[in-house]
């Protein structure tokens, strides 16, 4: 499993919002790229990058800076992940050809099938599908709007598309800390032919622990890094540990077996 630190941008800063709420935000760094070199100091493999502006207003509105961040992070050998305002197969290929791992879209999913189809032909393999959900019902538009189709509806639709990954998030829970909406992970999971990456309430590495657990791909961090409630070295860590050393208890917590406590 990848941990994944998040470097949300709005108005040029970095900032983290709670559920979603523009005006609800939380400034950490004037300049997003301190941010993003702060955690390329650890041995990330990605960083998970949002152009908020660019999803409240539909086009991107950060795109040099995300640009500057790709390129910085390619210089270190860390993966980047984009979202925020991609609307058309033209944003697709800029950041493709920028150095973007993944191009994460959603409202277009929802909102023109057949647009999407084409936006992943653009980089096959790179797009992956952003499902922002409260509960079952998507949403689109900065998390704005009801989008009309419920996720597992959406997961079907996209299941034969070439896509990079799923990135779930749960909107009610996203900068709360409460912990990931793990019943629904583990449906999507198990529904999903593509990788699920897990967002939306991470607030300790109990959650990580549990995302793993739930067989996700990766899980992103955002407010809990930033506030300090959990330390990235020891969410790292836990994906190094062998998958037979520790369970979870998904109701509760981290139960050592025989071998971990030997």
């Amino acid at each position: 499993m990848i941990v994944v630190p998040a470097v949300d941008i709005k108005n040029g800063r970095c900032v983290r919002l709670f559920k979603g709420v523009k005006e609800m935000e939380t400034v950490y760094e004037e300049d997003p790229l301190r941010a993003a070199a702060r955690w390329a100091q650890y041995p990330i493999k990605r960083l998970h990058v949002v152009d908020l502006d660019g999803a409240f207003e539909g086009r991107p509105k950060n795109m040099p800076k995300i640009i500057e961040i790709i390129g910085y992070l390619q210089d270190g050998g860390v993966q980047c992940e984009v979202g925020g305002g991609i609307r058309n197969e033209d944003t697709v290929a800029e950041y493709a050809d920028a150095g973007a791992t993944r191009i994460v879209v959603g409202t277009i999913a929802v909102q023109d099938p057949e647009l999407f189809e084409d936006m992943v032909a653009v980089a096959p393999g790179k797009v992956s599908l952003g499902l922002d959900c409260r509960g079952e019902e998507v949403l689109v538009r900065g998390w704005e709007h009801a989008g009309g189709v419920k996720l597992f509806d959406l997961l079907k639709r996209t299941e034969k598309l070439e896509l990079g990954e799923i990135i779930y998030t749960e909107v009610e829970r996203d900068g709360t800390g409460e912990g990931l909406e793990l019943e629904m992970l583990k449906r999507i999971v198990e529904a999903s032919p593509h990788p699920v990456i897990a967002s939306g309430g991470v607030g300790s590495v109990e959650d990580v622990k549990k995302a793993r657990a739930a067989d996700a791909y990766g899980v992103i961090i955002g407010k809990a890094l930033y506030d300090g409630r959990i330390d990235l070295e020891a969410a790292l860590a836990i994906c190094q540990i062998p998958s037979g050393m520790f369970r979870v208890d998904l109701a509760g917590g981290h139960k050592p077996t025989a071998s971990s406590q030997a």
